[in-house]
């Protein structure tokens, strides 16, 4: 929990400094080691994650090879190491010691109390200063962190807690109007997406007047957009949706010069692969000096197969996979009786949507929820044995 505070406030501890450093490593490596220390052999061999262990064993060799094979070794390594240290290694450790209802519980309280500072600090920092940010360097990914801090309020609203409830709505209010601040189309859309997956799921199998209640979130969601429109004067004219567009044809041009081992994570050499592509939408006459500036894909999948390659890639959407569909397969989390076990799901779909349109899991403070979230998933295969489980019970 201490090394997931530092690592969520790591700009505000550490600043802005480097990817990474001595200080941050040791933070990201404690916990594994410390888990080693008395489960050496658990860790490495156990039945229970065979496959889990696995896929991640070949990850980091294959992020190693990736490294190795890029076009920027020295960036690469930089990136690579963020992205394990704070991703797989997380997740390898979560999964041995979030087993039961005790140590999820601590994680959704650390959510609250993490949610609740960061709003707390980011809000008067915005009345106070404006809208410069202190927990991240960017209003995209500090909207992607609200969101996966929402796993604690929102696994509280459902737990029937009555004496955390009252404070759980005023956290999702706190996290939505941070949201609002930042102002970021992507976060608005993601926050759609959880909102009409659990209308779904607790009303439309049920009830028509769901579907009413749709059309009418749609329509108040449109007439919105048509009024903030007419406040911001940038919205019509950027072409931001269309560089995005773009970016999908030059991503797999690049992709197709090295669509197995990839051009390395990071590598910062997208200027190389303009010289002999043709943009397709000819009003983009900025796309080429874009790309050079931004170096970056928007898109976590693209992301993948460009920088990190087919093998890699594949081999990590297969993890995630597996372990989404092992805890589906075990809690049942689809049931209206299952409220807790589908609410889990909502930070991480949230987090989906969001990562079509941003590369969120480069930033080391979400990269390390969402495995944590995903390693408590994982968890969940210790009572495999058990059956379907019932509905978790009340702390």
């Amino acid at each position: 929990m201490a090394s997931g505070t530092l690592i969520v406030f790591s700009n505000l501890i550490f600043g802005y400094r480097q990817i990474i450093s001595p200080e941050i490593v040791f933070i990201y490596i404690l916990p594994w080691l410390m888990l080693c220390s008395y489960r050496y052999f658990d860790i490495l061999l156990s039945k229970t994650y065979r496959i889990e262990i696995i896929l991640m064993s070949i990850i980091i060799i294959l992020g190693i090879i990736n490294v190795y094979m890029s076009n920027n070794i020295y960036q690469s390594s930089l990136w690579m190491t963020m992205f394990l240290l704070s991703g797989i290694i997380p997740l390898w450790t979560s999964m041995f010691i979030i087993t039961d209802n005790r140590s999820r519980n601590k994680i959704y309280y650390l959510s609250c109390v993490l949610l609740f500072v960061m709003t707390i600090i980011e809000i008067a920092n915005y009345f106070i200063t404006g809208k410069n940010l202190l927990s991240m360097n960017h209003p995209i990914p500090l909207g992607t962190l609200v969101i996966l801090l929402m796993v604690g309020p929102l696994f509280m609203l459902v737990s029937h807690q009555k004496r955390m409830k009252l404070f759980s709505v005023f956290l999702v209010i706190m996290g939505l109007i941070l949201i609002i601040i930042a102002n970021k189309r992507g976060i608005y859309l993601a926050i759609a997406g959880m909102t009409a997956a659990w209308i779904y799921y607790r009303y439309l199998r049920r009830s028509i007047y769901a579907i009413i209640n749709i059309i009418i979130c749609l329509t108040l969601l449109a007439v919105g957009w048509n009024y903030y429109k007419l406040l911001d004067e940038n919205i019509p004219y950027h072409n931001s949706i269309l560089h995005r567009l773009e970016l999908y044809p030059f991503s797999l041009h690049i992709y197709q010069k090295h669509p197995f081992l990839g051009t390395g994570l990071r590598a910062f050499s997208q200027e190389s692969y303009l010289a002999d592509y043709q943009v397709n939408n000819k009003s983009l006459d900025t796309f080429n000096k874009t790309v050079i500036k931004l170096q970056t894909l928007d898109n976590m999948i693209l992301t993948g197969f460009v920088e990190l390659g087919s093998i890699m890639t594949i081999c990590y959407l297969g993890l995630i996979s597996y372990i989404i569909v092992r805890y589906c397969r075990i809690t049942q989390p689809f049931s209206l009786s299952h409220k807790k076990e589908f609410v889990l799901l909502l930070p991480l779909l949230g987090l989906a949507i969001h990562s079509m349109t941003y590369d969120s899991l480069l930033f080391p403070q979400i990269n390390w929820l969402f495995h944590v979230q995903l390693g408590i998933l994982a968890g969940f295969s210790r009572v495999e044995h058990q059956g379907p489980a019932s509905p978790m019970p009340v702390a």
